[in-house]
């Protein structure tokens, strides 16, 4: 009903849906929206999304909380995740040129997003899936047509969780096992809590944000200083501070759900001064 009430008081055309994958829903949302981008005549397709529930419950995350109300990605120390709020929107064009400032724009290109459901291929219903995220993410980069080894970063679905950090971290290395130089990754959650249905979308504006800013998004420093080395092997890295984004990057964006259904989304962009 909400979808068809804001097309309504806005007099927005085309069509019009609510979809939930639970935690890698927004993915889902680009997958769909670049298919009908593709496939229609359509020139724009806003994206909405928000997680701002009452009564504050969400079942898949009262499972995931840290004991210690934080939040700790790939380090040593990770317990699990802690609850955010938020909503949000992004627009997606058929013209790939962002405005961000003034002085400065940022042409972002949504290469690829890919999904995929992991069916029975998993410990439990709401556990994640290696061989399902590995697969995806592989299919990405090759329907975008580009090596994992052109990634300067990756943000990552990260939870803090010590099962679904290991599961993630193993198949980021498996991507990336052929590079030179370490990918960096990091994860939105540290920062701003696991925002459900909402969390692609924070991970999402906050790589493209970092671009404009000229920053590659940084880990808390107590987070770099305890980053599980064992886990992340040769191959991962948490981000420092000041590591500059290069003039063109192409990124990634993992989203894992609890239901089982997960999203990879490959970004390239570019700044240019206008």
């Amino acid at each position: 009903m909400l979808p068809g009430k804001l097309a309504y008081e806005h007099d927005l055309r085309g069509p019009s849906l609510y979809l939930s994958t639970t935690c890698s829903s927004f993915g889902y949302m680009l997958n769909i929206a670049a298919h009908f981008l593709r496939t229609s005549d359509l020139d724009n397709v806003l994206l909405l999304s928000s997680n701002m529930e009452l009564p504050e419950s969400s079942p898949a995350l009262s499972q995931i909380i840290s004991k210690d109300n934080s939040c700790r990605p790939f380090t040593l120390h990770r317990d699990g995740s802690i609850a955010g709020r938020g909503y949000g929107g992004v627009l997606l064009s058929t013209s790939t040129s962002t405005q961000f400032s003034s002085n400065k724009s940022c042409e972002i290109e949504l290469l690829d997003c890919s999904v995929s459901t992991a069916g029975r291929e998993r410990a439990s219903f709401g556990a994640p899936s290696r061989s399902a995220q590995l697969s995806n993410i592989r299919s990405s980069y090759r329907r975008a047509g580009i090596s994992p080894a052109a990634c300067v970063y990756t943000e990552a679905h990260g939870t803090g969780t010590v099962i679904g950090d290991a599961i993630e971290a193993r198949v980021l290395r498996e991507v990336f096992e052929t590079v030179r130089e370490p990918v960096w990754i990091g994860s939105a959650k540290e920062h701003v809590g696991h925002l459900d249905a909402t969390a692609g979308l924070a991970s999402i504006c906050r790589v493209v944000n970092s671009f404009s800013g000229g920053l590659i998004p940084t880990s808390l420093p107590r987070n770099v200083a305890s980053q599980d080395f064992d886990l992340l092997g040769p191959s991962l890295r948490l981000v420092p501070q000041s590591v500059e984004w290069p003039d063109s990057a192409v990124t990634g964006v993992h989203m894992v759900g609890f239901s089982g259904a997960s999203a990879h989304a490959i970004f390239r962009m570019r700044k240019e001064t206008v």
